[in-house]
């Protein structure tokens, strides 16, 4: 059956003060079990989230805590056998979580593992790789990896190493192609590591790296269309790359999403949760979870969506710049200047459709279209 593609405006679509396709939140709980703090680290293991550690601004934390809902949470453990830290990484690996580095005071170099969140292991009290705080550490092709970061603020760091057991590290690169940097984003993603976010002495980030190997490196997007931030969150959900939050001056509660790490789009303008940095997001029972950090003051709350995009539009809040303008794909094909995700009334993906001529298979209905960099909406009708 062929299908004609109305287009409402094209792209000639004015936003004001309103985002089209925007998530939804639900708060899991206002005050969590465990002390309100920032700096903390935060995975999943067996069918639970773990925190751990932490900073309330006067005093670092060294408890562990795990949840199977973001309600209910049970203490591991008070004073876990490592010293209390912030702003040091965690990964789950082989069936254990796994913690390193941190400020303790400044930096430090070694890493625990553990099996059930009580008792800890030191795998490795000095790293082969320089004490720092604010680096990533996450799982890629079999092995653990650690990168970037600092050291009191003095000592930045663009390096990247790798290890099959947390002992033994090699380092794929001293100086990788991405500038310095600390409280970044890395992910294992599509058999790259991505980099993106962070901040160096007087600059913060907004660019976007790939690498399969952690030594050659290709530079995705200069400027991916979020403001530049560090202390965002980052997370790998529904086969996309996500990034919530973070700062600069000031702080965002902004959240975005890239199914290449080329490409981002807002997924929400102003989520439900405050403006924050410096906190955590986790990936559970097909949600991405956000845990505690620092909106002005110390946060216990617990966030969670199911990443579906509800479609909103509040009245007088998107305009069209101009009467109707209509393309006909009468033979159910449709020409994108961008790639272009439609989605349904209810939010749902209903279609991407890439660069060039595409197949169009969908009911008749209205779709709101999100395109091109930086997530341009229009409203597309298509009609039998």
């Amino acid at each position: 059956m062929s299908k004609r593609l109305v287009v409402l405006v094209g792209l000639l679509v004015v936003a004001v003060g309103a985002s089209v396709a925007r998530m939804t939140w639900t708060q899991a709980t206002d005050s969590a079990g465990w002390t309100a703090r920032r700096g903390h680290a935060a995975d999943t293991m067996g069918g639970q989230m773990w925190i751990t550690g932490g900073s309330t601004g006067t005093d670092s934390l060294q408890d562990v805590w795990r949840s199977p809902d973001g309600v209910t949470w049970t203490q591991a453990t008070p004073a876990a056998q490592w010293y209390p830290r912030s702003e040091h990484a965690m990964a789950t690996f082989n069936g254990r979580l796994w913690i390193s580095g941190g400020a303790w005071p400044g930096g430090s170099n070694d890493v625990w593992n553990s099996t059930d969140g009580v008792t800890w292991t030191q795998v490795t009290a000095a790293a082969q790789w320089h004490p720092r705080r604010s680096h990533c550490m996450l799982v890629h092709n079999g092995l653990l990896w650690v990168l970037g970061g600092t050291e009191y603020s003095l000592f930045w760091f663009s390096d990247v190493w790798y290890s099959p057991d947390g002992d033994t590290w090699t380092r794929a690169t001293s100086d990788a192609e991405w500038p310095v940097r600390a409280n970044l984003c890395a992910v294992s993603f599509g058999g790259n590591i991505i980099v993106y976010a962070g901040h160096s002495p007087g600059s913060y980030f907004d660019d976007v790296w790939s690498s399969p190997d952690g030594i050659n490196w290709t530079r995705l997007n200069p400027s991916a269309g979020w403001h530049r931030r560090d202390q965002a969150a980052c997370a790998v959900f529904h086969d996309k790359l996500w990034l919530l939050g973070g700062q600069d001056t000031t702080r965002f509660s902004d959240v975005w999403y890239s199914s290449t790490g080329e490409t981002w789009r807002r997924a929400d303008s102003a989520a439900g949760w405050t403006a924050r940095c410096d906190f955590s997001s986790v990936v559970l029972d097909d949600k991405i979870w956000v845990i505690g950090g620092y909106d002005g003051d110390d946060c216990n709350d617990v966030w969670y969506s199911t990443g579906d995009l509800g479609v909103s539009e509040e009245q007088g809040a998107i305009g069209f710049a101009h009467a109707p303008a209509a393309f006909v794909a009468r033979s159910g094909s449709y020409r994108c200047s961008d790639r272009t995700e439609l989605y349904d009334s209810d939010g749902k993906l209903a279609a991407v459709l890439q660069e060039g001529q595409n197949p169009l298979d969908v009911s008749p209905g209205v779709y709101f279209a999100v395109s091109g960099p930086g997530g341009t909406s229009s409203r597309l009708i298509v009609t039998p």
